[in-house]
C-alpha cells in the first residue's frame, strides 16, 4: 500500500516559518525516502503492507517550535524535531484502514544550525531527523542507554540505505 505524507510549511496551528524553508528542495521526496527507510529498517515494508501509511510533516521555525515544545513537553525553547503519535503503534483496528502514524515537526533555525555545526548537508541532517522522528512514532525512544543504542543502530541502518554517512559518526 502507499505511503502518504502531508507536508505543511508551517506549524500545526498557525502559518509561521514557511518562508524560511528552501523551496528548491523536494521535501515530499526527501520525507518519503527517509520515512520508507526508517520503516524498512524496523522490518515494516510499505510495498507489501496491506495498509496505507499516513503521516504529516510540518516545516516550521524556532518560535513555533518553542511554543509547541513548551505546551507539550514543558520546555519553553526550540528543539530540532518533535513527534506526535496519532495512535498506539502496531494497533490496527481494521485491516483495510490506513495506519495513521502521526506528525513530525521540524524547526528550521535549529536544524540548519545543527547541520552547520556538525558539518553535514542540510538535506542529510533533515533526512536523519525525519528517520529519528519516524522511529519515535513507532514507539522507539532513547530514554535509557539500551534503548538509545537500539534506536541509533536503526537510524544508522536507515541512513546507510539512503547512502548517507553514520549520523552519529565524527563529522
Amino acid at each position: 500500500m502507499p505511503l502518504h505524507i502531508d507536508i505543511s510549511h508551517h506549524a500545526p496551528d498557525e502559518d509561521d516559518g514557511a518562508a524560511l524553508w528552501p523551496t528548491d528542495i523536494p521535501w515530499p521526496s526527501v520525507a518519503k525516502q527517509a520515512i520508507t527507510a526508517a520503516l524498512s529498517a524496523t522490518g515494516f515494508d510499505t510495498s507489501t503492507s496491506p495498509h496505507a501509511v499516513i503521516m504529516e510533516l510540518f516545516l516550521t521555525d524556532n518560535v513555533a517550535m518553542a511554543r509547541l515544545n513548551g505546551q507539550f513537553r514543558g520546555t519553553f525553547k526550540p528543539t530540532n524535531v518533535l513527534s506526535f503519535q496519532a495512535s498506539s503503534p502496531g494497533f490496527v483496528a481494521n485491516l483495510a484502514a490506513p495506519l495513521l502514524l502521526g506528525s513530525i515537526i521540524l524547526a528550521y533555525e535549529t536544524c540548519i544550525a545543527e547541520a552547520l555545526a556538525q558539518n553535514k548537508t542540510f538535506v542529510a541532517h533533515i533526512t536523519h531527523l525525519i528517520v529519528h522522528g519516524t522511529l519515535h512514532l513507532l514507539d522507539y525512544d532513547h530514554e535509557c542507554d539500551k534503548d538509545a543504542v537500539e534506536m541509533e543502530n536503526i537510524e544508522r541502518s536507515a541512513m546507510a540505505t539512503l547512502n548517507y554517512p553514520d549520523p552519529y559518526g565524527d563529522s
